[in-house]
């Protein structure tokens, strides 16, 4: 505001040592007009150091969401699906129970067998299970009966 005040200081000087009324008379509205600059130059400051107020808090919470988005965007743990039981793995559903299947232990894919006589395999790795499909039912059938119990 330092060119506002000497604008200031040099209208008194000529107002003082003017003799001439018209001119004396247009110093005044020119200081006037200072006047209102320097009110306006207050207002204009006032709201700029609101502005860095709430540029400041805005670019905390543009910083607390980015970091939110980098913690939702970590891959989640993954949660352990499998129980191992017979040297098979299974699956449990969200109510706590097996699902009726048995997953390979290697590759975590579904193990079948063509008729439940026959020994469950993993089509995808050829992995052998140590029960047939009859043996498979009735282990499940135990298993969720265990949890009840």
């Amino acid at each position: 505001m330092g060119a506002i005040k000497d604008v200031v200081d040099l209208t008194e000087k000529l107002a003082n040592s003017v003799k001439d009324r018209k001119f004396a008379g247009d110093l005044l509205a020119i200081q006037r007009a200072i006047a209102a600059l320097q009110t306006e130059h207050a207002s204009i400051q006032e709201k700029d150091i609101e502005l860095m107020g709430k540029n400041a808090e805005l670019q905390q919470e543009v910083h607390r969401l980015q970091q939110k988005i980098q913690e939702l965007q970590k891959p989640a743990q993954p949660k352990e699906d499998f129980v191992e039981q017979n040297g098979l793995l299974f699956k449990r559903k969200p109510d706590g129970s097996f699902h009726h299947a048995a997953y390979c232990p290697r590759c975590k894919m579904p193990m079948g067998s063509k008729f439940p006589e026959f020994t469950l395999q993993c089509p995808p790795c050829n992995t052998m299970g140590n029960i047939n499909g009859r043996q498979l039912d009735n282990l499940i059938i135990e298993m969720n009966k265990n949890l009840k119990s």
